[in-house]
Order: C-alpha cells, then sequence, then structure tokens
C-alpha cells in the first residue's frame, strides 16, 4: 500500500522501449508526465510510514495500520475470523475437487485452492499453469479467465532454486498475495503453484526428491502457517507447528546431507510467556522438532553457511543484541558474543568466502547500526549507521565468494565492495520507469542469495532482489541486475479497474506501487494472463469513476492527488490537488456525477464537487453538511441513483448512513447504520438503475453485516450476509445479466447473491486463485463481471449463458477474396468440453464457390500456401470436414460435435485444451485460387 510517484516525459521522437520476452513478443512499457507535474521530481515519498529519521519503513506503525485496517469490538479476534475463512474454503475446495475426481472416475487432475487447516489433511489440486484436464465452470452457470496484467508484476518476496536436474533448475518466487510460482527457464515463462492456498509466500525452502525423476519438494511459509508439496503443487499439506505458537521469525536451510531445515520461532505455550525457540525438520521439511530455547524472547534471525567446512554444521541466531553460535546443527550454542544486550531487533548474513565474515544489523533506537565480525563471531566491528535500510529478516545479504560485498534493501539497493566500510547506491526507485528491464523497482522486500556450484571448484551467487515489481537477478554482486518479471508473473495489486462502456476491452486499472495501467483484453488462448498494460505513471491508485461510463474523462485518487484522464485513447494526464484542509481516507474516494462527464465528487469531512471550466478545473464545497459532526470523521462512498439523479446515497468510515433528494445539497441521516469501512480505502455502494428507492452498501463485515440494502431510499437498512464470511466486503456490482443478481469482491473471495434465494455463493469454484478480491465491476457487453484481486491481477467471471460467439479470434482481418471482402469466420456455443457442439459459420465468401472447415490442436501461420492467397494460421497439421458449397449467400456452416472431431471421429475435445478453427474456399481471381478466413481459437473448460 505504501506509494512511491514518478511523472516522467517521453516526448514523440522518443524510442519506445520494447523487451523482447518468450517467443519474441514485444511490450512497451510508457510513463506519462501529466500536465501541472514537475518535470524532474525527487524521489520521495510523504506518504510512507518511516523511522524518524527517514531511513526505513517503520513496521511498529505499519502494525498499528493493519490492526486499525481491521476494525472489529474489543475481544473480537480478527485473525481468528479470517483464519475459520481460510479453513472454510479450505474444505469447500477439498469436497468439491474430491465431487469431481469421483465424477470423472479419478482421471482429471484438479487443483483445490485453499488455506491451512488445524489438522494434517492435504490441500489436493493442480498447477494453474498445467494444460491438464481442469473443469472449471461454477455451477454450470459461468467460468474464469485471467486478464492480467502479464507484464507488470507487483510485489514479490522471496527466491529459491530447486535441485539441478540434467542442466536446469527450477526458479520458485512468492509473491505478497499471489501465492507461489515456477520457472523452468529462470523467468521466461512462470506458472503459479499455490493458488490453493491464500494469500502470500513470505520465504520458500526447495529440497531434492529421493529420485530426479520426481517433483521438488517445496515448502513454503505464509506467517505463521507451513505448506508442503511433493508433487509439483498438485497438493499442499499444512505443516504442524510448535505448540503456543505464535510467530515464525524466519526459516533456512541448513546445509547438510539430511536436506535439514531450520526454524527461529516465537512461542507462548499455555500462556506462560513469549519464548524464542530453534526448531528442526530432518525429515524434508514433514515435521519440526525442537532445537534450543534462547534465555530471552525477542525478534532474532538465523544465518547458516552454504559451503565450506562450516556448511552442515554452523548455525549462527542474532537476537537481543547477541549472537549466538552453534557448531552442531543447532542443538547447542556455547558461543556468545553481546553486542548491544536488550536490543530486540537484529539481523544477520554472512560470507563462507573468510572464517565466515559476519554481518550484523541491530535496531538502535531509531537507527540501524551494522556490525562486522571477521573471525566467526568471537569479536565484532562496529560500522556505523545505514540510513534507507527496512529491517526485515532478509534485507540484507553477504556473499559465498567474497567476503566483503555485502548489499541491504528499503525503498532503494545499496552495495559495499568494502566489507560495509561504505555503500553506493545501486540505482534510484526512478531509474526504473526508464529501463525496467535493467533498473530495481522500488520496495526491496527481501533478498535470496543462492550459490551456484559451476564444477571445477567454481561457484557463481545469484542474488534475487525480490521488489514490489518483481524479482530481479543479479551474478556481480549487485553491480548490474536483470529483471525476471517483464512476461507472464500474474502477482498485479489491483484497487480498481474501469471498463470503458465505449470500448469493452479497453481497461483502465489503479495498483498498489505498479502505478495507474491501461490494457487493452486479449482472448484466452489458454491457462495465465492473456493481457498485457501500460503503466502511464507509477504509484498507488484507486477509485476510478467516469460520469458516462467512457474513457473521454476518467478519474481517480493517489495519496496526494487527484489524477484526471483526458481522452480514451493516447490520454492526457493531468492532476488536482485536494480541497485545503479536508480530512478524508488515505485514498479518498471520488463518486461520478452521470449529468455531466465533466465533473466529479470528492468525499471528504464535507463533499465537494470539482468542475471542468474551459482548461482549468474548479472545485467548490457542494454541501454545508459536516459529516464529521458526531461520531463520524469522513465521507467513504456516495453513489448517485441512475434513474434519479437528484436521489444520493452516502456512508461515513464510521458506518452512519445518509442520503439525499436534492442532488446532496442537504442530507439526511437514515435510521439504520450501516458498516464500518476499509481502514484506508472506504466503503462502496450501488443503487438499482431501475428503481432509485434501491440502494445496497457495503464495508466491514467481521463484527457485523458486510451488506446492507434498503428499499425505501435510505432511511432503512436490513441485513443482506446470508451465506457471507465474517470478512471485509471491497465492493459490490450488479449481473449483467440484469437478473437483480449481484457479486461481490471480499477478502475471503468471490461472491454472487443469488435473489431468489437471498443468499451468497462461493463462486470461485477451483480456477479462480484464493485470495482478496478487492474490486468488481460489470462488463455487460462481454456478459463479464471484472474482480480485480491484491495479488493475482484482474480475473473475469464469464457468465455462460446464453449461447455466445466463442474465443478469440485472430489471423483477422484475413486477405479479402473476389467477393472484396475478407471471408469471416465466427464459433457460437459455450467453452465448456461437456457441451455436445458448437457452430461455426462462415461467411463472406464468394458465392458459388466450394470449401471447409479445418480444426488444429495448433495455431499456426503459413502465408500463401499453394494454391491459395490468404493464409493459413491453424496446423501445422490439421484436419478438414467435408467439402460443401458457399451457396448463393456466399457462407458456410459446420457443427462441430466436441466427442466427435475429425479425423474420422479419433479426436476429442477435454477439458483445458484449445482448438484452432479456420475456413477454406475456392476463388477464381484471374485464375482458380484459393483463400481462408480469419481464424479461432477456443479454449474449452
Amino acid at each position: 500500500m505504501f506509494s512511491h510517484l514518478r511523472l516522467a516525459f517521453i516526448g514523440p521522437s522518443a524510442v519506445a522501449l520494447s523487451i523482447l520476452v518468450g517467443c519474441s513478443r514485444s511490450e512497451t512499457q510508457r510513463v506519462v508526465r501529466p500536465q501541472g507535474a514537475a518535470p524532474s521530481p525527487q524521489p520521495t515519498d510523504p506518504f510512507r510510514l518511516r523511522d524518524r529519521d527517514g531511513g526505513g519503513e517503520d513496521h511498529e506503525g505499519r502494525d498499528r495500520y493493519y490492526e486499525q485496517m481491521h476494525r472489529v469490538p474489543d475481544g473480537m479476534d480478527w485473525r481468528a475470523l479470517d483464519a475459520a475463512n481460510w479453513r472454510a474454503e479450505h474444505r469447500r475446495r477439498l469436497d468439491l475437487a474430491s465431487q469431481r475426481q469421483s465424477n470423472s472416475n479419478g482421471t482429471q487432475g484438479l487443483r483445490s485452492n485453499g488455506p491451512p487447516s488445524v489438522g494434517p489433511s492435504t490441500i489436493q489440486g493442480q498447477p494453474s499453469g498445467s494444460m491438464a484436464s481442469r473443469p472449471v465452470m461454477v455451477a454450470d452457470r459461468g467460468y474464469w479467465e485471467e486478464v492480467g496484467s502479464s507484464n507488470q508484476a507487483g510485489h514479490t518476496r522471496c527466491a529459491a532454486l530447486g535441485p539441478e536436474v540434467n542442466g536446469q533448475q527450477n526458479l520458485y518466487v512468492g509473491s505478497a498475495g499471489g501465492g507461489l510460482w515456477i520457472s523452468p527457464d529462470s523467468g521466461g515463462t512462470w506458472s503459479p503453484t499455490s493458488d490453493s492456498v491464500y494469500g502470500g509466500v513470505d520465504e520458500v525452502v526447495v529440497l531434492a526428491p529421493a529420485n530426479n525423476s520426481e517433483p521438488d519438494i517445496v515448502v513454503m511459509r505464509r506467517g505463521s502457517y507451513l505448506f508442503r508439496s511433493t508433487d509439483g503443487g498438485f497438493t499442499w499439506t499444512p505443516v504442524p507447528g510448535p505448540t503456543g505458537l505464535t510467530s515464525i521469525q524466519t526459516m533456512t536451510r541448513l546445509y547438510d546431507g539430511n536436506q535439514s531445515i531450520l526454524l527461529l520461532v516465537k512461542v507462548n505455550p499455555g500462556g506462560s510467556g513469549q519464548k524464542s525457540q530453534l526448531y528442526k525438520s530432518m525429515d524434508l521439511g514433514a515435521s519440526f522438532q525442537f532445537q534450543y530455547e534462547v534465555a530471552t524472547a525477542g525478534d532474532g534471525d538465523l544465518w547458516t553457511p552454504q559451503s565450506g567446512p562450516g556448511a552442515g554444521l554452523q548455525v549462527f541466531i542474532a537476537i537481543n543484541g547477541q549472537l549466538l553460535r552453534s557448531d552442531d546443527g543447532g542443538q547447542t550454542f556455547p558461543g556468545q558474543l553481546d553486542l548491544n544486550p536488550g536490543n530486540v531487533k537484529c539481523h544477520i548474513s554472512g560470507s563462507e568466502a573468510a572464517g565466515p565474515t559476519l554481518y550484523l544489523v541491530l535496531k538502535e533506537g531509531a537507527s540501524w547500526r551494522l556490525y562486522r565480525s571477521d573471525d566467526g563471531g568471537s569479536s565484532a566491528l562496529t560500522l556505523g549507521t545505514i540510513s534507507g535500510y527496512w529491517g526485515n529478516t532478509r534485507s540484507m545479504t553477504a556473499f559465498t565468494t567474497d567476503a566483503m560485498h555485502l548489499v541491504y534493501g528499503g525503498v532503494n539497493g545499496y552495495r559495499s565492495t568494502d566489507g560495509g566500510m561504505s555503500f553506493q547506491l545501486i540505482n534510484s526507485w526512478g531509474e526504473y520507469y526508464g529501463d525496467p528491464a535493467n533498473k530495481l523497482h522500488a520496495d526491496l522486500r527481501g533478498l535470496d542469495l543462492i550459490r551456484k556450484d559451476l564444477g571445477a571448484g567454481q561457484a557463481q551467487d545469484n542474488l534475487y532482489f525480490n521488489t514490489d515489481g518483481g524479482t530481479y537477478l543479479s551474478t556481480d554482486h549487485g553491480l548490474t541486475v536483470h529483471n525476471l518479471s517483464l512476461e507472464g508473473l500474474g502477482v498485479g495489486q489491483f484497487y480498481a479497474t474501469h471498463t470503458s462502456s465505449r470500448d469493452p476491452d479497453r481497461i483502465a486499472g489503479g495498483t498498489q506501487d505498479q502505478g495507474y495501467q491501461h490494457g487493452e483484453r486479449q482472448s484466452n488462448f489458454g491457462p495465465g494472463p492473456s493481457t498485457p498494460f501500460e503503466q502511464l505513471i507509477s504509484g498507488d491508485y484507486g477509485h476510478l469513476v467516469s460520469g458516462d461510463g467512457t474513457h473521454d474523462f476518467l478519474y481517480s485518487t493517489y495519496p496526494g492527488f487527484i489524477l484526471i484522464q483526458q481522452g480514451e485513447y493516447n490520454p492526457s494526464l493531468s492532476t488536482k490537488s485536494f480541497p485545503s484542509g479536508a480530512n478524508h481516507l488515505w485514498l479518498p474516494p471520488l463518486a461520478a456525477d452521470p449529468d455531466d462527464p465533466e465533473a466529479f465528487y470528492f468525499l471528504a469531512d464535507h463533499l465537494w464537487r470539482y468542475q471542468k471550466n474551459g482548461s482549468n478545473w474548479q472545485h467548490v464545497q457542494h454541501s454545508a453538511h459536516d459529516f464529521a459532526a458526531g461520531s463520524g470523521s469522513y465521507l467513504s462512498a456516495l453513489h448517485v441513483a441512475p434513474s434519479d439523479t437528484q436521489r444520493m446515497y452516502a456512508v461515513t468510515n464510521s458506518g452512519r448512513l445518509w442520503w439525499s433528494i436534492d442532488g446532496g445539497l442537504t442530507w439526511t441521516e437514515a435510521s439504520d447504520s450501516g458498516p464500518s469501512s476499509h481502514y484506508f480505502y472506504g466503503n462502496d455502494l450501488i443503487v438499482d438503475p431501475v428503481n432509485p428507492l434501491h440502494a445496497l452498501v457495503c464495508g466491514s463485515g467481521y463484527s457485523g453485516p458486510g451488506v446492507r440494502e434498503t428499499f425505501d431510499g435510505g432511511d432503512h437498512w436490513s441485513a443482506m450476509d446470508a451465506g457471507l464470511p465474517n470478512t471485509m466486503v471491497y465492493g459490490i456490482a450488479w449481473s449483467p445479466s440484469g437478473n437483480g443478481n449481484v457479486y461481490a469482491a471480499t477478502g475471503a473471495g468471490a461472491y454472487r447473491y443469488i435473489l431468489s434465494s437471498r443468499t451468497w455463493e462461493n463462486i470461485m469454484g477451483l480456477e479462480a486463485p484464493s485470495t482478496s478480491y478487492w474490486s468488481v465491476e460489470t462488463v455487460a457487453p462481454g456478459n463479464r463481471v471484472r474482480f480485480g484481486t491484491h495479488g493475482r491481477g484482474i480475473w473475469d467471471f464469464v457468465l455462460a449463458n446464453p449461447r455466445r460467439d466463442l474465443g478469440g479470434i485472430y489471423c483477422d482481418p484475413a486477405i479479402p477474396n473476389s467477393s472484396l471482402h475478407p471471408g469471416q469466420l465466427v464459433a457460437v456455443g459455450r467453452p465448456f468440453a461437456s457441451e455436445t457442439a458448437i457452430q461455426l459459420t462462415a461467411s463472406q465468401l464468394p458465392p458459388g464457390e466450394m470449401g471447409h472447415f479445418m480444426v488444429s490442436a495448433q495455431r499456426g501461420h503459413d502465408p500463401y500456401p499453394p494454391g491459395s492467397d490468404g493464409i493459413l494460421c491453424v496446423g501445422p497439421t490439421y484436419s478438414t470436414y467435408a467439402l460443401q458449397s458457399t451457396g448463393g449467400s456466399g457462407s458456410m456452416q459446420q457443427t462441430v460435435h466436441l466427442g466427435l472431431l475429425p479425423p474420422n471421429g479419433s479426436q476429442m475435445v477435454t477439458a483445458g485444451s484449445t482448438w484452432y478453427f479456420q475456413a477454406w474456399h475456392t476463388d477464381f481471381v484471374l485464375q482458380p485460387t484459393g483463400n481462408f478466413t480469419n481464424a479461432v481459437g477456443v479454449y474449452f473448460h
């Protein structure tokens, strides 16, 4: 949530940055300077919670913020409520997976997404990157498509390399809210492996299986929960923790022959008081056993050497201003060095290159002080304080090949070549926007150093930087970096999306630390994010609103100004200040004016209205009503009734509900109260598009109904939460079908309200990721409900009824035929392997010719094959249907029976497969020839 702002101008003569990834695909990232913005802003962020010296993140302040973010009554534990939601989601996915496996006689690989359970049960499923059979239809009413962004990675936290097999190693990267990802080619391609486990991954350890033909053994940590997979992410088993566990400080490898794993934890068994203990796993992460208890509990850190004589034996603990050393794998710690006893925050790293050489950083007041030990912990030198250090357990790393190199991170990264005596900036975070492939993104969340043996006694240190903009690799001690996250790492953190009513594929998105983005939705030809996005300006943006639904004028907020986009395509951006002296949320909400797309409302302790006046924007206090009076502080949501724009509904952060019948000039408080708001983002309100007296409000559902509705214009509000878990409801939207159903984005996932039963149902199925769903909007032209998630990008829930145009069109338009038109192919039906058939229609063909339809499991591109003027876009191998006439209308039709594909019904459509279709026909252009239509690819669920 912590924001950076970068405004840079790329003039018309500038060369666009092209990054070739994978199959020669290039994407362009552009950063636009809004009108009125400073041309060269300093890389500072006034909105970050910082230590008093400005040198790092204020973790105590962040913890206080996080508590406020989950407002509950005294005595109620929101963590317990969230954990209960995760367990319930776990059970639901297990049951659904079991049911589907039973229905398919166990032949289909299924992924069940779920959080930790209290017992040793297993979360079964399948990595979402797999092309194996995966039915994903939810209650026969819809299916999921992942939109993206495909090229704008978000917050990553950790990285690990798997064992090398035949010269190849899998790279694993853990993200903040998008789980664990795997790349078999060092970032060339990515697939999620833990969509079944709620939330993010803080640390990951990868171990070698007994047989090289088996998948890697993966143990990942999310907070105080551990999960283990031995089958490539098909199943995740919660690993039991110590009795009375309150937190896991860190997890690391002990590089011994047993592939042991160490945990430094805090426990409070039986409420007897906090204790810091060391636990070890010697069974490849399946269980952990007690090893050692530190005399006094504190926030500590571990380091173990990866190579040399100490590997597998030496364990170093930094805790309470002391350094503890073990030479027997952590059973005893006879060595102790007092640096600043009683200091509770300590971090450690080391180098095997000499002795070993150890580096420790201790929190002393508001500063972080760096120490170096050149004799394995017997003594230490004080090197002074360091600035810009964030203070995570993995914010600093030394190197196995050179004891004098040291790197640490915070907002930026810093490196030393003289043993910590001095440091140089790797790059300023603002440089990223001019060269994202080779410059670090802001906010370094974790540094992971992995030694890679090259043979003949040589080794290479792979340093992975995990940032708010993805993961980078450096092989030269941090001197240069390479972005591994430029394609396919779908971990974007979206606060809001807005789809243009003029162009339903045109999507604007406000994100956390990945800026304000635009994308043109691409068709899904398989699993994974389909759509690249362009970052127009960096920072944190939310509350995207438009008066007429287009992007001609689109408004959003950053923590410090209002961003105004003018123009649907090639937009210009400008910024406007908040009203002076206004009290408002950290990311203050806006509301659209449906009567005037060149105006909008700003929500604070008073209601303000901004209006375009010529080339300028002016704002006035729209209402004299003081929403801060009484128990309120400021407005947190407002909506204008579409069918009666004089009627408005509003809610404050404390849950006080208001209504107005004179365009928001005067307000009447409701007799009932509503849900309180999210700490920094607010509530959401929607009004029935036909009945102005019917409205819904959502917000915190931890201690009361997360959704309420009114039928009398806002005076009385009743609970509308049957079937919803106790969680935060971030956003709500009407169904595109107009049947009165409602969709909700919640902290526990995606839900739908069924009007006929007046209950909510979970619609995530097994394909949609288990994470926080932050926003939701209706995209009526595509019969879609678009969700923005906080960690897994944008996902569309596509309503399956009625039968509709299918798939993605490509090779379009086709080469014109003798009718002077390009042949046009459409596929109609529902994209489910369980369907009987779909219908193909080819039109705009020359009359009186002959032709046939083609089908292939491969996408091709063969311009002007022998005897034809067009482009063959399926194949290279394909099958054909029988010849038929184009008739007098110049068209053909073909029923495709999904269980009996040609040749001779020998092929069939299965869930998780993509099939490509095209039509060919004879033609006469000066001489006999042939031609093709465009092509259609359909991904079957």
